[in-house]
């Protein structure tokens, strides 16, 4: 109801009953992240705009969602529905995250585009943004967990080397923190790939 009533707010002709029989349908039986995804698909079932227009209303939408867990179901949106827009993608996973996370979100892209997605993290590993910059390292976990494994960044930790090496002494804690998952995941596969 919050989601529709925010929507509604930032685009006044969204058909908020339509979006909630379908996001409230079964919803009861599944899982968070299930949960999550529905609500990103009910949003696009209803939505009768392109994906760039459903864009700009969804940026409207993101500060006034009341929990980041919430806003996390606006990256999946572009996951979902962006793979053809891969710049407009970007630029839209970039500014979601600050409101939530876009850690399951960029790895489409990773798995479908990996040179191209892993340029653009590396420009994210330098911003000005930690949540940004978080997203750089955590986004290209290898084994992330609640998400699918990047076998080609598991078998070759040094694909996001770089990165890691941006972030390791990064002022955040935050950032710093998800540099040392990162490596963790790395130790499972390549423990002396870590400590070399």
């Amino acid at each position: 109801k919050h989601i529709a009533t925010e929507m509604t707010a930032v685009y006044p002709d969204f058909n908020a009953r339509a979006f909630l029989k379908r996001a409230n349908d079964g919803l009861a039986e599944l899982s968070i992240m299930q949960r999550m995804a529905r609500v990103s698909e009910s949003l696009h079932a209803v939505l009768p705009l392109s994906f760039e227009e459903s864009l700009e209303v969804l940026r409207a939408l993101a500060p006034r969602l009341n929990s980041g867990f919430v806003s996390i179901s606006l990256p999946h949106y572009v996951a979902t529905y962006g793979a053809h827009a891969f710049e407009p993608s970007m630029a839209a996973l970039k500014y979601f995250t600050t409101f939530g996370s876009a850690e399951f979100a960029i790895r489409y892209f990773l798995r479908t585009d990996l040179k191209r997605t892993l340029a653009v993290m590396h420009d994210w590993s330098l911003d000005k943004n930690e949540h940004v910059r978080r997203l750089a390292s955590e986004g290209c976990r290898p084994r992330l967990p609640w998400s699918f494994r990047l076998e080609q960044i598991q078998a070759d930790p040094s694909l996001a080397a770089t990165i890691l090496d941006n972030l390791k002494a990064d002022d955040s804690l935050y950032v710093r923190k998800s540099v040392a998952n990162h490596l963790n995941d790395i130790t499972k596969d390549h423990p002396d790939w870590v400590l070399g």
